[in-house]
């Protein structure tokens, strides 16, 4: 079942346009959240929070994590958590993740799959969690 999402720019940021705001409405209506179960599914997914990763061996300047977007390759359903929905969201998201048979994130290895298990020690990732970056560079 998805619930709503909303989102609120920081009062810092500068004030939506219609065409942002329409555009935003339009991509909500595309995504599903809450909790879903990601057994048998192969996603591409994507994290965002509010640092990046220091020198490696030394802890990250990440400290909170705002969403998880996915998109599953095989059926094209696109998944959304975050702490805009509620504070049960990235969890969700988390379990789902956990879930996966095929996890793909660029950067994933520098970045991703890091911040996540800095954050979360409790999740792990699935067994087939690869990077797109390093894909990349070997095909």
């Amino acid at each position: 079942m998805s619930q709503h999402i909303s989102y609120q720019r920081p009062e810092s940021a500068a004030p939506w346009t219609p065409e942002e705001t329409a555009e935003w409405l339009k991509l909500r209506a595309t995504l599903t959240t809450g909790p879903q179960s990601g057994k048998g599914r192969r996603v591409v997914f994507d994290i965002e929070g509010n640092g990046i990763l220091r020198a490696e061996g030394s802890m990250s300047a990440c400290d909170t994590m705002w969403c998880i977007g996915a998109g599953d390759i095989d059926t094209g359903e696109r998944f959304y958590w975050g702490v805009d929905i509620g504070p049960d969201s990235i969890a969700d998201g988390l379990r789902f993740l956990a879930d996966v048979d095929l996890a793909l994130a660029h950067n994933g290895i520098g970045y991703d799959y890091q911040i996540l298990e800095e954050l979360y020690p409790w999740w792990r990732r699935p067994a087939k969690a690869w990077d797109t970056l390093v894909l990349a560079k070997i095909i």
